[in-house]
């Protein structure tokens, strides 16, 4: 089994070698023949190319690994000293710490942090799904993974990378029933991304359900779980410490990008108003009604797999999955209207939110089934994944960077991955993946909007 496991280890660290290959030797030729280049110093391609990998948010983890939160603004000029706590602190310490050995050369540093994590969360990724539906299917999943369209801020200063690894790192040993590996992977995600505890919720879902659904059947080690939420809370220890604010990141999301940390019942009672044509309190029925209505169908889904015996974990998973589903609705209607606007179907709007539309319900899609074929465990860390952004999104700039977001939500790439059994299908994907990837590759290298 080792020497299996080892020739396939071979194969995912090939595949991946040869995609950052011609994803860099890409980088090169779309940034060395741009037409603009004179517009562009040139001691950037001699010297600095690695720092094409690091636009937009790619620079703030570099500087908070080289100056830390409290030396940021200072470092920048800017005057409110606590922005930067937007940013988690797994990526840019792992940066840090490997920038020690590299001699200080802290962009190779993020490169290496970002493409080591991707080839480990690879790794993991191909295990977890073979366990669902097989090795063949598994490693379509990772073909799927690398060949989407956004697939480059994998391999970017991003730090979805590290954030996927920590997932299904985490997911995967919860299902293998290593408590305190799950218990740690779900407190680095913790470290890493907002959502990090989607991968604490879904993990204590898979040990209630080893534990057949009953509360009582919860064994003493399982207790290692709690781990994944400790992650969350020594970020805000360490801000309360810096900033005498352990809230104070929210602030910084807010001030910064406009983000929200709470579900704005104000916009959905607008969305709403809308949708019903009526006053106040039509809207509050209307949203009654579709949570009801979300229950009852969620739960009628379910309730053949998992029988009436369960039906109050049913309606309480159909009640929290319908609110969530209608607190999604003001900014997807926001951004359909964007488009319906914009001037021209070549402006710029109209192209940004057509694709962020597509690849919003293309997902909304993929999480939904992904949850009726994976269970509760998988697919309701695809659904907090796609849900936390969509609630949160800023209301002046609707289902922001979602494109880039939903790369992390690896259950929907497994699902793929078992579509892949059909040659049409995977040539198909294969295409239109290509394409795509190529496009929004291009779009980030050349500094332009792209996620």
């Amino acid at each position: 089994m080792r020497g299996k496991f080892a020739s396939q280890d071979l194969r995912t660290a090939g595949v991946l070698a040869a995609w950052l290959v011609v994803l860099v030797a890409f980088a090169y030729g779309v940034t060395v023949l741009n037409p603009a280049q004179s517009t562009i110093p040139v001691p950037m391609y001699r010297g600095a190319f690695v720092r094409l990998f690091f636009n937009y948010d790619g620079g703030w983890f570099i500087d908070i690994a080289r100056h830390g939160y409290t030396g940021f603004s200072a470092a920048r000029g800017w005057d409110n000293p606590y922005i930067s706590t937007a940013f988690y602190p797994l990526y840019p310490a792992a940066v840090r710490l490997l920038s020690y050995p590299l001699l200080g050369h802290y962009f190779a540093a993020g490169l290496l942090v970002s493409w080591l994590s991707l080839f480990f969360a690879l790794l993991y990724l191909r295990r977890l799904a073979a366990l669902y539906q097989g090795e063949e299917a598994a490693r379509r999943t990772c073909l799927c993974l690398l060949l989407f369209p956004t697939a480059v801020f994998l391999a970017a200063g991003y730090s979805e990378s590290i954030f996927l690894l920590c997932a299904v790192a985490g997911l995967y040993h919860a299902r293998r029933s290593s408590w305190v590996l799950a218990g740690l992977w779900g407190y680095l995600a913790c470290l890493a991304r907002p959502v990090g505890l989607a991968v604490g919720a879904a993990a204590a879902l898979e040990a209630l359900r080893q534990a057949g659904w009953r509360p009582r059947g919860l064994k003493p080690r399982m207790a290692a779980l709690l781990a994944a939420p400790l992650g969350l809370a020594t970020y805000m220890a360490y801000l309360w410490w810096r900033f005498d604010d352990p809230l104070v990141f929210v602030k910084a999301e807010s001030a910064g990008w406009g983000w929200r940390r709470e579900l704005s019942f104000k916009g959905l009672l607008v969305t709403a108003r809308g949708l019903s044509g009526a006053g106040e309190k039509a809207a509050v029925a209307f949203l009654l009604l579709a949570l009801l209505g979300g229950a009852v169908l969620l739960a009628a889904a379910v309730l053949r797999d998992y029988g009436r015996r369960k039906g109050s974990l049913i309606l309480a998973l159909g009640l929290g999955g319908a609110l969530l589903l209608v607190g999604t609705l003001p900014g997807i209607i926001e951004a359909a209207r964007r488009c319906l606007a914009a001037d021209s179907v070549f402006s710029a709007d109209f192209a940004k939110y057509s694709y962020l539309l597509i690849f919003t319900l293309l997902f909304a899609v993929l999480v939904a089934l992904a949850f009726r074929r994976y269970g509760y465990p998988l697919g309701t860390f695809a659904l907090l994944c796609l849900a936390a952004p969509l609630l949160t999104s800023p209301p002046s700039n609707p289902l922001m960077s979602m494109n880039r977001l939903v790369v992390v939500i690896f259950p929907a790439f497994m699902l793929l991955g078992a579509w892949g059994r059909s040659r049409d299908f995977e040539r198909l994907y294969a295409f239109a993946g290509t394409m795509g990837l190529a496009l929004f590759t291009t779009l980030f290298f050349y500094g332009m909007w792209a996620g």
